[in-house]
């Protein structure tokens, strides 16, 4: 009987108007509700099952490559399973390289990072990721192209990629590939393309960003 009960409440709160955050240009620092009626069934981030990667490298020899936590996530599928909806917030003060040890240069790349020079993570702590659309790119592979705004540093600019999804009665897993020009979000150190006459030292404007997601299903 408590399970019928359970299941008639869960029911009920997907039925609901759900909210849907509309990312502003300070969108790192405040948030602006719109209500939008959803229907459909929310599926909640596994937290400790979840990849954030990141890859960054200069234009001449290796590169750096490390991880970034998120903190909370979540997406909305529809009857027949697409995703119509989704949220991530990521916590800038956990970027961390995976490439050096601590001791040997690690951690001073980590403080590099999360300074002025690159992500201000004192003014602007947390990224976040708003979809704005899922469309099958090819329903063979069922792959998906997903749009949607990403904001770093408070600044938000609209971003493309393409993921692969596998799912389950009880979750489901979203992997992809997401290449970004960093000066878009004003993360400019030592870039050919805004430092014109740099000659040493330069750093691509590119990072590539991985994710791993799974998620379970949620009330």
């Amino acid at each position: 009987m408590r399970t019928i009960i359970f299941v008639l409440i869960c029911v009920g709160a997907q039925a609901q108007p759900k909210s849907q955050i509309v990312p502003l240009s300070d969108f790192g620092a405040s948030w602006m509700w719109k209500p939008q009626t959803v229907s459909g069934i929310t599926w909640e981030l596994n937290q400790k099952e979840s990849k954030l990667l990141w890859m960054g490298k200069p234009i001449v020899g290796s590169g750096h490559e490390g991880t970034i936590q998120l903190t909370s996530g979540s997406i909305v599928t529809s009857t027949s399973g697409q995703i119509i909806q989704g949220e991530l917030v990521a916590d800038m003060n956990t970027i961390k390289s995976t490439d050096m040890k601590p001791d040997d240069g690690g951690k001073d790349l980590e403080e590099h990072l999360k300074d002025d020079d690159f992500f201000s993570v004192t003014k602007f702590p947390r990224a976040n990721f708003s979809i704005l659309k899922v469309a099958d790119a090819n329903k063979t592979s069922g792959q998906l192209k997903i749009t949607g705004l990403l904001t770093i540093k408070g600044i938000t600019n609209q971003v493309e990629f393409f993921a692969t999804t596998t799912s389950s009665k009880e979750s489901i897993q979203v992997k992809g590939e997401l290449i970004i020009d960093r000066t878009k979000w004003d993360v400019n150190y030592q870039s050919k393309s805004i430092f014109k006459s740099l000659k040493d030292g330069v750093i691509s404007d590119e990072i590539k960003l991985t994710i791993d997601l799974k998620f379970f299903l949620g009330c």
